[in-house]
């Protein structure tokens, strides 16, 4: 099934990594500055973002008060929260349990809308049988080694090294990717370098051109977008083309599209719990 509004190769946008260190913002300032806008539209990450990193993905849990903070910001009057994500939506959508929430997961290739159901957001492609590919190419090299992981998604596939020693990884990682490029490129993939993984996803997939689309679905709001890593860095760019702002999650600075930085998902739910008595008037400890 189709998506209304499904983007085309005619909207492709390619924008680069920033060269800016955004400054680090305090929270309650950042959602003091937000409060202002009289339509706001809230973009936010997942893993890095509204949880943190942990050792593998299922190990990974919401950050203590991130539910509470976004349900409350759903009701709010003009506010629209989606969550943008490169997990598949099955796992979004148990780690958030919230009605009227919007989930893309996979980087775009999934939509899941307000009222639950799944549908194609951005055209995948045929890119099974490549990913088979891919999936048997990296099973050569690693030989069941102890700490690599494949994950498998339905339109994309990451390869998790953050539990192999950095001399391993350096030694095995530059094989794996020699042996893909061919049916990569074969099958119109693109290699994404994240914090310790690989990501491989068709190349009309990112997160900016999902951005794009949400914010056509919601004329007239202004976008804010955090997010943790590489594959974000589209997405601020979106944002920044339509008047929005980024907002970097990192504990040290780094060259990004985004304008500021927060330090820590953390710092993310005491930004949500201000920015919910700035919207609404209701304080919560």
């Amino acid at each position: 099934m189709m998506a209304y509004g499904m983007l085309s190769s005619e909207s492709v946008r390619a924008p680069g990594a920033g060269t800016r260190l955004p400054p680090r913002v305090e929270p309650w300032a950042l959602a003091r500055r937000l409060a202002r806008w009289p339509g706001l539209f809230l973009l936010l990450d997942y893993d890095g973002t509204l949880s943190d990193i942990a050792p593998t993905p299922e190990e990974a849990v919401t950050a203590p008060g991130a539910v509470g903070a976004l349900r409350r910001l759903i009701g709010a009057p003009g506010v629209a929260v989606e969550v943008v994500s490169g997990r598949p939506l099955a796992e979004l959508t148990g780690r958030l349990p919230l009605s009227g929430l919007w989930l893309v997961g996979e980087h775009g290739a999934w939509v899941r809308c307000p009222d639950g159901r799944p549908q194609p957001l951005l055209e995948a492609g045929n890119v099974a049988a490549a990913l088979d590919e891919l999936e048997r190419r990296a099973s050569l090299v690693l030989g069941g080694r102890p700490g690599w992981r494949v994950e498998r998604k339905t339109a994309s596939l990451a390869l998790h090294y953050r539990q192999v020693a950095p001399e391993e990884a350096a030694r095995l990682l530059p094989r794996i990717q020699d042996l893909w490029l061919r049916p990569m490129a074969a099958a119109g993939l693109e290699l994404i370098h994240g914090d310790k993984v690989l990501e491989v996803r068709p190349r009309m997939i990112d997160k900016g051109r999902a951005v794009e689309w949400l914010l056509d679905q919601r004329p007239g709001l202004r976008p804010v977008y955090l997010g943790d890593d590489t594959a974000d860095e589209d997405a601020f760019a979106a944002v920044a083309e339509r008047g929005g702002l980024g907002v970097l999650v990192a504990r040290s600075p780094r060259p990004s599209e985004a304008r500021l930085r927060l330090n820590q998902p953390a710092e993310v739910v005491r930004f949500l719990t201000a920015l919910v008595a700035e919207r609404t008037g209701q304080v919560h400890p």
